[in-house]
């Protein structure tokens, strides 16, 4: 899987289908992420993260990545309709390159706090570094949120360990990691690169 310049951003990606799996800032250009005080309708939210790009000097296509919080895991009919609405906000920023879209996203079902509507949590965006030496530590990098699911044979998924409660957790991590990962191979870049979580923890 090979890097695709989206040169309108300032970044390069790796195409997925309505999101990158992966988007590695330009030399010269770093990731810098938003989150909002509260999360917010998307509607609303993409208005406010075009008036920031706006205030920050910078063109919609320079939005990189989206964090989402939907009130619950959606079937597949229900996802398809959620992108046609979402990848219309991402279009009217300008950001798709042929048949592809260049942002990259993650889209959290929360256990508490459920919420009765799609928001968006948080962004990233590229903007120009400040100190071009800092650019020599490594390229910034954003990828896709994955799901706890795997692709079996019959084109079907299903949940890993779903209903265990015997140790679970570092099962699901290990495999989570793994796939992560495949998309990075290409690049260069290794899962231990990150420094944060679509939380914003470090």
């Amino acid at each position: 899987m090979a890097c695709l310049d989206f040169v309108a951003g300032d970044y390069q990606f790796l195409a997925g289908a309505a999101f990158s799996e992966a988007v590695i800032a330009n030399q010269g250009f770093c990731l810098h992420r938003v989150r909002f005080a509260q999360a917010i309708p998307m509607a609303e939210g993409f208005e406010r993260l075009a008036e920031h790009l706006q205030r920050a000097g910078r063109p919609g296509t320079a939005l990189a990545a989206c964090e989402l919080r939907s009130p619950a895991p959606q079937s597949r009919e229900d996802f398809n309709a959620f992108n046609q609405t979402y990848l219309k906000h991402i279009e009217a920023l300008g950001c798709k390159q042929g048949d592809a879209y260049p942002v990259t996203r993650s889209n959290m079902a929360p256990l508490l706090s459920k919420p009765s509507t799609a928001l968006l949590y948080a962004f990233t965006y590229t903007e120009a570094l400040s100190d071009p030496v800092s650019g020599s530590i490594g390229s910034d990098f954003v990828i896709a949120g994955k799901p706890e699911n795997r692709l079996l044979p019959d084109g079907s998924t299903e949940i890993v360990q779903a209903g265990s409660r015997s140790a679970p957790c570092r099962f699901t991590a290990q495999w989570i990691s793994r796939s992560y990962g495949v998309p990075l191979r290409s690049t260069g870049l290794r899962i231990w690169g990150c420094t944060g979580t679509p939380d914003g923890r470090r």
